[in-house]
């Protein structure tokens, strides 16, 4: 069999997701090796909009001028925007490469729900164009959700998207989570981004009103609603809500620990009923019950794979109350060995390393 040598070229931005974060792990490019990697430093931002744009298109030039200089056979985005999946089919298409899109959100549906009228008006039709440009400009695409699929199909009908989803860190796999139960509250923890998609400040006050004599609420992160989620905190004077910022892995590992509830909510938006958030597979791994308000592809991945899940509709306070009661009264951890093993990160990304692969192999 023909030997292939394969040099790999990584474009990518250095940690600038939250202005608030800065990780101690030191991320550097490499470009004397292979893979090559070149890390784009990108100004740090609080999720606006104007200065999320900005760093795309500062992203975008410089991932530009260093693709010129090299000739590729497979060009790989994978993309939670759209706009970087579009760059990756930008210079797939300039250097005559094949194109592997590995696509972890739907951004055009998910806009529709978030951004205004007047702005969709402006912005919708032009996206709507790049998005066709980049799904019919691709050789294979790969999505992290089945709710995707049949998004995918009806832009581009000759393609068969593949699923490869998000997966678990091999970190989890090897660390004990259980603690017992000791306080009088049930510490009920949130871990991730703090956005419009989350939709945290709708639920979470309300619930942590409503149950003071029961829970105690750790939220971890930041993102574009943390200050929305802060005021009405500090409004109801809620003792029994923290709110933190987000956290190295490392720490992290130790604050699921302690954790007795683990808590997933997505916003009550239609384009929502599609996704699976990655954060089920983090949450999974530690054996503790899980509270989730999702709906959708989300809810019956759930209903299906983990157990030890009570699932309430988005935003349905009473809901809420009835789920935690339910789950406060089911054990304390659960065995997803089958789950982990399933899903393990490293034989996913294994198996989709092929997929990509099997692209030069064709030719």
């Amino acid at each position: 069999m023909k030997k292939i040598l394969i040099i790999q070229f990584i474009i990518t931005s250095k940690v600038n997701r939250y202005n608030t974060f800065s990780d101690s792990q030191t991320y550097k490019s490499n470009e004397n090796k292979n893979p090559f990697i070149k890390r784009i430093y990108i100004p740090k931002h609080k999720n606006g909009m104007l200065k999320q744009a900005y760093g795309y298109f500062f992203f975008a030039w410089k991932a530009i001028s260093i693709s010129r200089k090299q000739k590729y056979d497979i060009v790989v985005s994978t993309s939670s925007r759209l706009m970087t999946a579009f760059l990756g089919a930008l210079i797939a298409k300039r250097v005559g490469a094949k194109l592997y899109l590995d696509i972890r959100d739907l951004f055009n549906d998910t806009i529709k729900e978030v951004l205004s009228k007047r702005f969709l008006f402006i912005l919708l039709p032009l996206l709507r164009i790049m998005e066709r440009f980049t799904f019919v400009s691709a050789t294979k695409i790969n999505v992290v959700s089945g709710g995707f699929v049949e998004y995918i199909k009806s832009i581009n009908p000759n393609i068969e998207p593949s699923l490869y989803t998000n997966g678990i860190d091999e970190e989890f796999i090897n660390k004990k989570f259980f603690t017992s139960r000791k306080d009088r509250l049930s510490k009920i923890l949130y871990a991730g981004n703090i956005g419009e998609g989350q939709g945290l400040s709708k639920i979470i006050p309300k619930f942590a009103k409503a149950m003071s004599d029961s829970v105690h609420f750790t939220i971890l992160g930041a993102g574009s609603e943390r200050a929305d989620l802060e005021v009405k905190i500090k409004n109801d004077r809620l003792a029994n809500v923290k709110l933190e910022s987000p956290v190295e892995r490392t720490k992290l590992l130790k604050i699921y620990m302690d954790a007795d509830i683990l808590f997933l909510h997505l916003n009550d938006y239609k384009a929502f009923q599609k996704v699976l958030p990655s954060k089920i597979f983090e949450y999974a791994a530690t054996g503790k019950p899980i509270l989730a308000g999702v709906d959708g592809y989300a809810a019956q991945f759930l209903r299906d794979n983990v157990p030890g899940v009570v699932i309430f509709h988005p935003q349905n306070l009473e809901q809420m109350i009835s789920a935690f009661k339910e789950i406060s009264n089911m054990p304390e951890m659960f065995d997803r060995k089958d789950f982990c093993e399933n899903f393990l990160r490293k034989n996913i990304m294994k198996k989709m390393a092929e997929d990509i692969y099997s692209l030069e192999i064709k030719t």
